[in-house]
């Protein structure tokens, strides 16, 4: 194609340049015939009429005799002229031969003219009029008209004769340009209208091309085809075409390579997927929810979604589906719930269902993930079992019990509950066969009376463990009059109850109070503290006895260290932070470095004086509230250290977790938001866990110790070695550090058998790559003694007593950075 343009390009070039030299050769040759043929023309003419004035009127002289006629002036111009024109004249007429013999003939004749003119001129001058006349006479006008006007006559007739032919010949000449010019177009037009065909030919060739190219991606065949060489425009299209072919197919292939890899992702989800339409049918299935109901793909697609969901038999009516759609699925879309599922077996089970609105193809319709949490749902139950039941025994705990109780009294209140009491149980001589037998013994022995108190009770009644070795029980329809009968009935049950260990054997008792239920009890809390104080009153009057509450017991109580007035106080010193933190320094046994610090509680009375630990910690057990006080002491604790450590980055606080606080649900939660809010590093942090309070409950404690592992504090089991199963549960427990229990370290320099206790415990405790620290050091050679055994930390007042800071000023002066303890560093 750009060939055929170069010539037609060429072709209209050459045509404008003929055109330009015929037009140029034309006007040269009219040049030629109007200076050759037209100017002489015009030009003899003019003397021809110069001259026959000039006659004219030398003839009126020769008649009229008038001077003025044949004046000097007239003489002299035509003279003139005469001269100028025929000068010029004269060489241009002399090259036509045809023209020169009358031209020379005129030259002569013109001479003669002139030189009469002179003479005549010279006459004027003297005025001679006759010789004039003579002269004129003699050579005018018939001399004038043979020899020059008649001969330029002639020469006029020859040229106008040459001039027609002339322009004759100019006129074919143009003919003949013109034919030439014409059949010079004609082959240009023929050529350009074959390039014009042959150019749309080629066009609507290509364009056939792309259209069918095109057609062949639309019909979906993306092979590559052969295309002719094309340029230009068309030629880029076509290039486009193929470009768009090669970009589809890679598309297409990276399509269809994510479409695999999405199907293998959404076949290997944990939760089925399946889709289906506003009608329920469902439309896809993927491999999980094959597994998970049990169909295969082809045989649910089309089937309604209702195939997978049972439906309990009152709802199995017509349009049932219509009514899941509106009703059921609709409060699904976007949130997540739990239905029943049903297998392909018919076999039921819980799933979890969340459900998304989409359109797809302008279509509305549902995706839906789920999941079989047969076990989720089992875990939640044993979770839930966990939290409402004792992990030894299996009763209800404190926490479930409280909760129950608290909705007696209040039906009791309004008169919907009667004959109600609660029996609080304290074994006797429990701890005697926790500190001889150990603890496996005693766990034992507090399973065996679990047996025996459900053996006893009625299904109606509800038994629950508080802690230790105290238990109690909710009575319901007992009349007042039968209570002490059904409580020594379980009293004598439980004192006949003996235990056999390694040959010996222990005989134990129980001692119980009973508080009964009335409209007029004011709380829970009340009914826990009569119960509790008639149980003390029991083992104060001799063990092994049944109590009820009167109103004058409280009298009875006023000299007792835990009474009901504590519950009061308590709750006082927690909401008025009347409590004050004292801290005991921990040392390093081989480089006497204070590197920690624990964290006791001291109570201050209204006096501002303090209450030891002894004298509010058993009746805030007792009555419930150990909890709350460990959160005090967690949130004031982790705020002190807090702020201590801005001056001192390297101090760290070990913090005393009771029983209670274990089985408090959001315990961690709430140290894990106070150190976030306080922007506090996890591992300046140490909880305390005693092994008594760990081994009562194994599951909860692991599970607390664990959690609080991994917030990145560390975790340590206090008083270890307090029983004789002690290793059996350290492997157990996840603590990083070991607090070896006082009472092998008092007299550490002077028992061996102390000394070798605490040295196997120290072995043990390395061996499992835990952190040893020994309690209760009071002199300098028991200190230098855990030196030798290789004991890694020392607590005791030899190195330091518990000092009250606000905000533990003490510390800041003494630890931190490395501070040594000046007790320790004098040994």
């Amino acid at each position: 194609m750009a060939i055929g343009a170069g010539l037609v390009i060429a072709g209209f070039v050459l045509l404008s340049l003929f055109g330009a030299y015929s037009v140029n050769q034309g006007l040269d040759s009219l040049a030629a015939v109007y200076q050759k043929r037209v100017v002489p023309n015009t030009e003899l003419q003019t003397i021809e009429q110069n001259l026959k004035e000039v006659r004219f009127r030398l003839a009126a002289y020769l008649l009229h005799q008038a001077p003025a006629v044949g004046s000097r002036q007239h003489a002299e111009s035509v003279r003139s002229r005469l001269r100028r024109d025929w000068d010029a004249l004269y060489p241009v007429l002399s090259r036509n031969p045809e023209i020169k013999t009358h031209a020379d003939q005129v030259n002569q004749s013109i001479g003669k003219t002139i030189e009469t003119l002179d003479r005549l001129e010279d006459i004027y001058r003297r005025e001679d009029r006759r010789q004039a006349a003579t002269l004129l006479e003699d050579h005018w006008p018939y001399d004038v008209h043979l020899g020059v006007i008649k001969p330029i006559e002639k020469m006029l007739t020859l040229l106008s004769l040459d001039v027609k032919t002339a322009y004759h010949d100019q006129v074919q000449r143009a003919r003949d340009l013109a034919l030439v010019a014409g059949i010079f177009v004609l082959l240009l037009m023929a050529g350009i209208i074959t390039y014009v065909v042959s150019l749309v030919r080629n066009i609507t060739s290509q364009m056939g091309m792309a259209v069918r190219e095109a057609g062949r991606i639309a019909g979906g065949d993306l092979a590559d085809h052969a295309l002719e060489a094309s340029y230009g425009e068309i030629g880029e299209m076509l290039s486009a075409v193929d470009r768009m072919r090669r970009e589809i197919r890679e598309r297409q292939n990276l399509l269809k390579t994510r479409e695999v890899r999405l199907s293998t992702i959404l076949d290997n989800t944990a939760e089925g997927i399946f889709v289906f339409d506003a009608h329920g049918l469902i439309e896809s299935f993927n491999q999980s929810a094959e597994n998970l109901f049990g169909w295969r793909t082809e045989e649910v697609e089309g089937a309604p979604v209702t195939n997978l969901i049972y439906i309990a038999p009152e709802n199995r009516r017509e349009h049932y589906l219509d009514h899941f759609l509106r009703n059921e699925i609709q409060k699904l879309v976007g949130l997540e719930g739990e239905l029943t599922g049903r297998h392909r077996d018919g076999a039921t089970f819980p799933i979890s269902i969340k459900i998304s609105q989409m359109t797809l193809e302008g279509k509305p319709m549902y995706v839906a993930l789920v999941a079989d949490i047969s076990e989720r749902r089992a875990n939640m139950e044993k979770l839930q079992y966990l939290a409402d039941h004792d992990g030894l025994t299996g009763l209800y705990n404190r926490s479930y019990f409280t909760a129950e109780l608290e909705r007696v009294v209040e039906r009791a209140r309004r008169g919907e509950e009667r004959h109600c009491a609660l029996l609080y149980m304290d074994l006797d001589h429990f701890k005697y066969v926790n500190d001889t037998l150990g603890h496996a013994a005693g766990d034992r022995l507090l399973i065996e009376a679990t047996a025996l108190l459900k053996r006893r009770a009625r299904k109606s009644d509800l038994v629950a463990r508080m802690g230790g070795d105290e238990f109690t029980l909710l009575a319901y329809n007992v009349q007042p009059e039968h209570l002490l009968a059904v409580a020594d009935d379980l009293r004598t049950r439980l004192s006949n109850f003996s235990i056999t260990e390694a040959g010996q054997t222990v005989t134990i008792g129980c001692s119980i109070g009973v508080a009964r239920i009335t409209a007029d009890m004011e709380s829970a809390t009340r009914a826990l503290a009569q119960a509790d104080l008639a149980c003390h009153l029991a083992k104060r009057g001799g063990r092994n006895r049944v109590h009820i509450f009167r109103d004058s017991d409280i009298d009875n109580a006023n000299n007792m260290t835990l009474d009901m007035g504590w519950s009061n106080r308590i709750r006082h010193a927690i909401e008025n932070n009347r409590f004050a933190l004292a801290c005991q320094p921990i040392v390093n046994t081989r480089t006497s470095v204070v590197e920690d610090y624990e964290v006791l509680i001291r109570m201050i009375d209204d006096n501002n004086e303090l209450i030891m630990p002894g004298g509010f910690l058993p009746a805030a057990e007792r009555f419930g509230l150990a909890a709350d006080i460990d959160r005090w002491v967690i949130v004031h604790a982790i705020q002190t250290l807090s702020e201590q450590r801005r001056v001192l980055p390297h101090l760290r606080y070990s913090i005393n977790l009771s029983a209670q606080t274990l089985t408090v649900p959001d315990i961690v939660d709430l140290i894990e938001r106070e150190i976030k809010a306080s922007g506090l590093d996890p591992v300046a942090l140490l909880f305390e866990v005693t092994e008594t309070v760990a081994i009562s409950d194994m599951t909860v404690a692991s599970n607390v110790l664990a959690r609080l592992k991994l917030l990145g504090c560390r975790t340590a089991l206090d008083d270890f070695g307090s029983g004789m199963s002690s290793f059996a549960y350290l492997r157990e427990l996840p603590v990083d550090v070991v607090k070896i229990d006082g009472r092998f370290v008092k007299n550490l320099a002077t028992n061996p058998v102390d000394q070798a206790m605490v040295r196997a415990m120290n072995e043990i405790a390395h061996a499992l790559g835990k952190l040893t620290v020994a309690e209760f050091v009071e002199d300098e050679a028991s200190f230098r003694l855990l030196g030798e055994i290789g004991v890694d930390f020392s607590q005791g007042y030899y190195l330091g007593r518990p000092e009250v800071a606000q905000p533990c000023q003490a510390i800041a002066e003494r630890a931190g950075g490395g501070i040594v303890c000046s007790t320790a560093r004098k040994a």
